[in-house]
C-alpha cells in the first residue's frame, strides 16, 4: 500500500497529481481562503508537464460547493437551502458560469 503523500504548492511538481474538490473551489472563488495559493498552483501547472487528474464527482463536489457559496454570498445571511427551498430559480444565473468551468478543466 502506498501512503498519500500531500505536497506544498512551492514543492516540485511530480509527473502527475490528483485534483480534489477543495482545490478547484479555492482557485474558482475569489473570496475563498486559499484562492491566490491555488491560483498561483494552477498556473504553474498551466506550463508544466504535470498531467493532472480529477473524477466527475470530485468536479460534482466542487460545482455544488461553488454554488453555495455563490448564493449565500447574494443571500446574506441566509443559507443555501433555505434560499433554494424559497426559490430553486436562484441558483439560474450560476449555471452557465459552473458550466464554463467545467469545460476549462476538462478541455
Amino acid at each position: 500500500m502506498v501512503a498519500n503523500r500531500i505536497h506544498r504548492f512551492t514543492d516540485s511538481l511530480p509527473s502527475a497529481l490528483y485534483w480534489d474538490a477543495s482545490f478547484v473551489v479555492n482557485f474558482a472563488y475569489d473570496a475563498a481562503r486559499y484562492f491566490q495559493e491555488s491560483a498561483d498552483f494552477l498556473t504553474r501547472l498551466d506550463t508544466a508537464q504535470t498531467i493532472s487528474y480529477i473524477s466527475t464527482l470530485g468536479i460534482d463536489e466542487a460545482c455544488f460547493i461553488l454554488l453555495q457559496l455563490k448564493v449565500e454570498e447574494k443571500h446574506q445571511p441566509d443559507r443555501f437551502w433555505n434560499v433554494y427551498n424559497a426559490n430553486p430559480g436562484v441558483i439560474e444565473p450560476y449555471i452557465s458560469e459552473l458550466q464554463e468551468l467545467v469545460e476549462e478543466i476538462y478541455f
